[in-house]
């Protein structure tokens, strides 16, 4: 049998409808604290405190990882130390006498790459790079 409830006292409405919002409030704080604790999803770029790469992204002959393969997907999977290393990387392997400003570059691209949708997420990163430099 149903559980019927009489609306019709003013205060009993109140009472209920107090309730049903803590019912849903509480309920949403469990549901946000189990996906806190979801593990973040593997990225090809991993690395732990005890192994930071010295080279990461280039000149690709030395590197972890081929910097060319950088898509606007990875990037933005990427901690803001793998990002530096890329800008700094890149630059001091293409362009050896350019003077840069590292943090204006990532930046852009960070600007870029939070813009970007469909297709171009898998566009190279080192190409929008060296775009971004003219």
């Amino acid at each position: 049998m149903p559980l019927m409830v009489n609306f019709q006292n003013r205060k009993m409405r109140k009472n209920y409808f107090i309730l049903a919002i803590l019912i849903i409030f509480s309920a949403s704080l469990v549901f946000a604290k189990g996906a806190e604790k979801q593990p973040a999803a593997a990225s090809v770029y991993a690395y732990s405190e005890d192994d930071i790469p010295g080279v990461c992204f280039f000149p690709v002959s030395k590197a972890r990882w081929d910097g060319t393969l950088v898509t606007v997907l990875d990037w933005t999977a990427l901690t803001d130390f793998m990002k530096f290393k890329f800008v700094d990387e890149y630059m001091k392997s293409a362009h050896p006498k350019a003077n840069f400003n590292l943090e204006k570059y990532v930046i852009t691209l960070d600007k870029y790459a939070n813009s970007v949708k469909g297709d171009d997420l898998v566009y190279s990163m080192a190409k929008v790079l060296e775009a971004s430099r003219r």
